[in-house]
């Protein structure tokens, strides 16, 4: 119980980090860093609801 609770969290943390870091770079400036980290930060978002959407067997 205490396991999923824990998944729960950490993919809810790691969801609102990812948003929040995709936030900043899209209000920041345009130049190719931001673009870089901003492909590489939206992987990981997706890569986390699905790794979240596949441990709660919806997909």
């Amino acid at each position: 119980m205490i396991n999923i609770l824990l998944v729960i969290v950490g993919m809810a943390m790691l969801i609102t980090i990812l948003f929040f870091l995709v936030y900043k770079i899209l209000r920041g400036k345009k130049n190719y860093y931001s673009w870089f980290f901003l492909i590489i930060a939206v992987f990981f978002l997706g890569l986390a609801i699905w790794q979240s959407l596949k441990f709660f067997n919806i997909i």
